[in-house]
């Protein structure tokens, strides 16, 4: 039996026959102990399985040209509609500009093996809009101290001599939208439901005073956020995911540490209102309705402070036979809505605010 048919029926007993790494196997194993509603959906274990062979085919040090493309990263057609958004945001004259600019400067030493030279122009001219409209929402200067690190060889283009990715410039964007400011007078707990590989913790961490980040999540992408952000927050202390079923147990590890990795079933060990920002970006849709209500109300248990989401506007999730529309969501009465709006550069996106 192959890998491929075995991981159609993992348990914890059999995830030692995949030769996966200790870290991963035992996220793993604790996931599939969890109670059903912190099981993966049907959904994400069609992608549990496909982001785990990619690992293993391609390896961990290029998980940003595979797995991210399963998380928050978009290439190829999926950019028609982001590319018009762009330009109209932008102004014909910014955008002829922009155009010539990369034109002129193609940065061809940074196009992927693969890829030709003309998808490579058209993915440069909209990496340039993006980042041109990510300076202009960037109130927070976010960019003046970010660039994107090269573990996971990730697809950049560099301006002013920094790398930028289109990670770097949607992070920025959602961060200077989350209603939080880059230092506070004590520390500052943010916790991140669904981190993909951890791309909006890094440039928090890199760029924000006063801040500890947890990320809940499965894996793989668990076990990509604490590879990477291991390896490119070396001065930060973390917390790596381990087995626990009482916080006083970790409390002090864990409250001392920067960053935190934990499993769903994980969150709810933590104490009540010791969040004060709370994020999930393009995850919830993918859930079963159960596990929405769920998460919004471990949300408002955990947070005393703000929840952003950004979530498609209509999804169809096949996989589990439902559909997720914008106004399904289960927001609490008592949450204050700051904004709820259709996104400006993915515009089958919503973008919420609210203040619990």
């Amino acid at each position: 039996m192959s890998d491929s048919d075995k991981s159609n029926n993992w348990t914890p007993e059999n995830i030692n026959t995949f030769n996966l790494d200790p870290d991963l196997a035992s996220m793993l194993r604790a996931m599939f102990k969890a109670p059903p509603i912190h099981q993966p959906s049907e959904f994400w274990k069609m992608y549990v399985r496909k982001n785990i062979q990619q690992l293993q085919d391609e390896g961990i040090n290029n998980f940003k040209n595979t797995v991210n493309q399963n998380y928050f990263h978009w290439i190829g057609g999926n950019l028609r509609e982001q590319r018009h958004a762009l330009i109209k945001n932008l102004g014909i004259h910014k955008f002829l500009l922009v155009y010539f600019n990369s034109l002129l400067f193609p940065q061809l030493e940074y196009k992927p093996k693969f890829w030709k030279v003309s998808q490579w122009r058209k993915y440069r001219l909209f990496l340039e809009m993006l980042y041109k409209y990510a300076k202009n929402q960037d109130r927070l200067k976010l960019l003046n101290d970010l660039s994107e690190p090269t573990e996971g060889s990730p697809i950049v283009i560099k301006v002013n001599g920094k790398l930028i990715s289109q990670d770097i410039c949607n992070s920025v964007i959602e961060i200077n939208n989350a209603g939080c400011e880059r230092s506070g007078d004590k520390k500052r707990h943010f916790i991140e439901l669904g981190a993909g590989y951890g791309r909006v913790a890094y440039c928090v961490m890199k760029t924000f005073t006063n801040v500890k980040y947890t990320i809940i999540d499965i894996p793989p992408a668990l076990y990509i956020a604490q590879w990477y952000l291991s390896k490119t927050l070396q001065d930060k202390k973390v917390f790596k995911f381990r087995e626990f079923s009482d916080y006083s147990h970790i409390k002090d590890e864990f409250e001392q540490a920067d960053i935190a990795f934990l499993l769903p079933q994980q969150a709810e060990l933590l104490p009540d209102k010791s969040s004060d920002l709370f994020i999930n970006i393009s995850s919830l849709h993918e859930m079963t309705k159960q596990q929405i209500a769920y998460w919004f109300n471990q949300i408002d248990r955990l947070c005393s402070g703000y929840f952003y989401t950004k979530q498609w506007i209509v999804h169809e999730n096949k996989s589990d036979a439902i559909i997720v529309k914008r106004e399904d969501y289960p927001v609490k009465p008592h949450w204050k809505e700051i904004y709820n709006r259709q996104c400006e550069v993915q515009p089958r996106f919503f973008e919420a605010l609210y203040k619990i």
